[in-house]
């Protein structure tokens, strides 16, 4: 399945957009960036509960125009609820997914 994440980013506000949420766990997730800034690279990090890095991906952007990313999973996330972190150059984002 395919989950996408889509980070938008101005002055006024910045906000991390996951659908569908809750989400099967595995797939691919795409990763766009809406916003006035250029985004050279992302790193897509998810957590269990506990705290525990279970999968990271850094993406690299070669455009010169809105940022858009594609991580291909290869793993299968076990039920549960789970953080899905996307560092980009100068900002962080998290949000709760979950996976049934």
């Amino acid at each position: 399945m395919l989950l996408v994440i889509l980070l938008l980013t101005n002055l006024m506000y910045s906000q991390m957009i996951v659908r569908p949420n809750p989400f099967n766990g595995d797939g691919e997730l795409i990763v766009k960036v809406d916003g006035e800034e250029y985004i050279k690279k992302v790193d897509v990090r998810i957590y269990d509960m506990s705290g525990k890095l279970i999968f990271e991906k850094k993406l690299y952007n070669e455009k010169f125009f809105n940022s858009y990313f594609v991580c291909r999973m290869y793993l299968t996330l076990p039920n549960g609820v789970y953080i899905l972190q996307v560092i980009t150059d100068n900002k962080v984002y998290n949000k709760k997914v979950i996976v049934n």
